[in-house]
């Protein structure tokens, strides 16, 4: 089956309307992507393009978290594009595992290798002044700083239980 354009932007409508039913449920800042993606240690730039239906080469990991961030089932995305409905977890039994060491330490890889990433693209960015590229690099340096701490965090608190 191939998946086109339009499946990809109806995709992103539904996670849109999928954020907002979660902003009224869970977290009303999660209305406004950057909150969302900040409270789930996304990428901002690419969960965008999933909203947007901008583009279709994602990462499947790219994928699980973003199922796992709108609450929806595993599989979900890959199910709607193929013509299903989007499997979504019930609001009030949304999955609240408890974070263990194993899922914190994937998570703190994961927000290096998105450091990495995002330090490579910043570098790569032809026609922008080296000064505007330095700010955009100090911003995401920032950014994932504050994540790696909040995770290192969590990691601490487990290791003291």
């Amino acid at each position: 089956m191939t998946v086109n354009r339009h499946d990809w932007e109806r995709l992103g409508e539904r996670l849109q309307a999928r954020r907002k039913d979660l902003a009224r449920a869970i977290d009303a800042s999660w209305r406004y992507r950057k909150h969302f993606v900040d409270a789930h240690l996304l990428d901002q730039r690419t969960i965008g393009d999933l909203e947007r239906g901008a583009r279709s080469n994602y990462d499947p990991k790219t994928i699980q978290r973003a199922e796992r961030a709108y609450r929806l089932r595993s599989g979900a995305i890959e199910g709607f594009l193929r013509g299903g409905g989007l499997a979504v977890e019930p609001l009030g039994e949304a999955s609240q595992e408890e974070p263990n060491a194993e899922s914190l330490t994937q998570a703190l890889e994961e927000a290096q290798a998105m450091q990495r990433q995002m330090l490579a693209e910043i570098d790569a960015l032809d026609g922008v002044p080296e000064e505007q590229r330095e700010q955009m690099r100090q911003f995401a340096l920032n950014q994932l700083e504050a994540a790696t701490q909040s995770i290192r965090a969590a990691l601490d608190l487990l290791a003291s239980r």
